[in-house]
């Protein structure tokens, strides 16, 4: 069954001066929902911790600092919400959006990965 964040997401955050774009890719396997962050230079990195509870989402984008918890509000075609970083409260929203462009998940050696379909 798929999940209603299954698909390509444009995503946007804004940390004081600073904008952080990409896309948010989501699909379910084997009756989990999982996920991958596409940077604007086509470099993935995995979701963890990826939640859908009722009308909240929750799902964590590993950096080179730490990893980033992301908690919003899904609302039909639109998410939003906000993550802490070390010096503060940062907003995003994901809009739902056409086919990307970006590279699909690299596969795992021990679990293979199939590619998320495009929407």
């Amino acid at each position: 069954m798929e999940s209603p964040i299954s698909g390509d997401w444009s995503f946007r955050a804004t940390a004081g001066e600073r904008t952080i774009g990409g896309r948010l890719r989501f699909w379910t396997e084997r009756g989990r929902v999982l996920g991958v962050y596409v940077a604007p230079d086509g470099r993935t990195t995995p979701l963890v911790d990826v939640v859908l509870d009722g009308g909240k989402v929750s799902f964590g984008i590993v950096g080179s600092l730490g990893t980033w918890k992301l908690n919003g509000v899904l609302t039909g075609e639109r998410m939003n919400g906000t993550f802490e970083t070390i010096s503060r409260v940062v907003p995003w929203e994901a809009i739902r959006g056409g086919a990307s462009t970006s590279p699909a998940p690299p596969p795992s050696s021990a679990n293979p990965t199939p590619t998320p379909p495009a929407r």
